[in-house]
This record gives C-alpha cells, sequence and structure tokens, in this order.
C-alpha cells in the first residue's frame, strides 16, 4: 500500500488529478479493492494508515473531479452516473460519434 499510495501522490500522481483517477482506476480494475478490504482485517495501525491514506486520497479525487462536472459528488462505482457524465461531457462534440458507435459494439457483446 506504501508504494501504490507513493505513486499516486508523488511524481505525476502529484501534478495530475487525470494520472490519478486513471491509475486508481487501474488498481480497482485490477482487483485492489478485496484486497485491502481483506488487510483491513488485519487490524495494524501502520497498515490501517496506508489504508486510510488511499481512501482518503480516493475521496478528495472524486470531489475535485465532481467540481469538474459541476457536481456535489460523482458515484465513480455507478455505471448509470458514469455513463451520464460522458454523454453529458461529450455530446454534442465530434467524439459523440465515435463514443455511440462503441456502444453499438458493446450490445454485440455476449
Amino acid at each position: 500500500m506504501s508504494f501504490i499510495n507513493a505513486v499516486l501522490s508523488q511524481g505525476s500522481g502529484e501534478e495530475s488529478l487525470d494520472f490519478r483517477v486513471h491509475l486508481r482506476y487501474e488498481f480497482l480494475m485490477l482487483g485492489i479493492q478485496p484486497v485491502i478490504d481483506k488487510l483491513r482485517e488485519h487490524e495494524n495501525a501502520t497498515l490501517d494508515r496506508h489504508l486510510d491514506f488511499f481512501e482518503m486520497l480516493r475521496n478528495e479525487d472524486e470531489i475535485e473531479l465532481a467540481k469538474r462536472f459541476e457536481m456535489v459528488h460523482i458515484d465513480t462505482k455507478s455505471a448509470t452516473q458514469v455513463f451520464e457524465l460522458v454523454k453529458k461531457k461529450i455530446s454534442y462534440t465530434d467524439a459523440y460519434p465515435h463514443f455511440m458507435s462503441i456502444l453499438h459494439h458493446c450490445l454485440q457483446m455476449p
């Protein structure tokens, strides 16, 4: 956890919200959340500090991200809310037809 927190809060992560959010989502997609949940069971003060720091940074970044969309909070665990935000962001742009193409291709998935 110390390494993950260092990567997220130093270097490029220190300067770029987009980098932190992207990297954090990659870790989450790789299955770090169940690992974090299991680590919490160890009741180790040092480990808990690292886990709390990870969650604190995540919450702060989600608040900052919500400000971009003029919202109070973005539930990044809600596919519907994320979809609506992406749709709102790219509607009436050149990217919208490509977004629709991606969605159409998603309909082909088993």
